[in-house]
């Protein structure tokens, strides 16, 4: 498996203290959504993890959607339905495997 690194960057900024949050693959610099000052993150939370399956759930509804004729749902479930309900799209757990395998090779 593959690890995916990620992280909850915390800022404060040095111009008018305002506090905010951001998920990032690094620890890097943003810009203060108040006052727009570039700023280094004050604490860093690692989120870091091996990649699952069930991270591709949107890949392999959209094949899944595709193969089906089906349009956009509002929300995508891993499953073993594999059928349109209720505005949502339940994707058999084999195809997101298959997805995950697929983007992990090409990775």
């Amino acid at each position: 498996m593959m690890a995916v690194e990620w992280y909850l960057n915390q800022y404060t900024c040095d111009r008018c203290s305002y506090y905010w949050e951001d998920e990032w693959s690094c620890t890097c610099d943003d810009r203060c959504p108040e006052c727009n000052m570039t700023n280094s993150p004050t604490e860093s939370v690692d989120l870091s993890r091996e990649v699952m399956a069930e991270d591709f759930a949107i890949a392999a509804a959209r094949k899944f959607k595709q193969a089906a004729g089906i349009e956009d749902p509002s929300q995508v479930v891993i499953g073993d339905k594999g059928a349109w309900v209720h505005g949502t799209i339940w994707v058999p757990l084999e195809l997101a495997e298959e997805e995950a395998q697929h983007l992990l090779e090409r990775g």
